[in-house]
């Protein structure tokens, strides 16, 4: 999976206003480093939100921005040779999924959610949150 761009607003302590990171003429391989506090771990939570609708040790709920109560979410990548858009949010709830342009439509969410898991991404996201990003506070349970 090579993500291209991400969108994200009311995300944690972000607001309305969208933030936009823009990864298509990056290299392979990105590495964030920054001081306390400066969102690191929270773009690590934007892409695993966006790409398995959920967060690793937090629930749902506790990710709207508390003062919008509201979030939302695009972000657009290349896995198993498609170009794959997801959009999601909470409150109103927002699923939508796009392989190649073309709408991915099933008979529910979990459904959706399956498909891209083992069709596309081949990664769970257990292996994602352990290995693709490792964070310094949860290293130890790498090794």
């Amino acid at each position: 999976m090579k993500i291209q761009s991400i969108e994200y607003r009311n995300f944690n302590s972000y607001g309305n206003k969208i933030t936009k990171v823009d990864f298509e003429d990056k290299a392979n391989m990105i590495m964030l480093i920054g001081q306390s506090g400066h969102g690191k771990s929270t773009l690590r939570e934007v892409i695993s939100y966006l790409s398995y609708g959920k967060v690793q040790d937090k629930n749902l709920g506790d990710l709207p921005n508390r003062v919008n109560k509201t979030l939302w979410g695009r972000i657009k990548m290349v896995a198993n040779n498609s170009t794959i858009c997801i959009e999601r949010g909470l409150k109103p709830n927002i699923f939508e999924v796009t392989i190649n342009g073309e709408p991915l439509e099933t008979a529910g969410k979990n459904n959706i959610q399956d498909i891209l898991e083992s069709e596309y991404f081949r990664i769970p996201q257990s292996t994602f949150d352990n290995v693709i990003s490792v964070s310094v506070d949860k290293f130890k349970s790498f090794l």
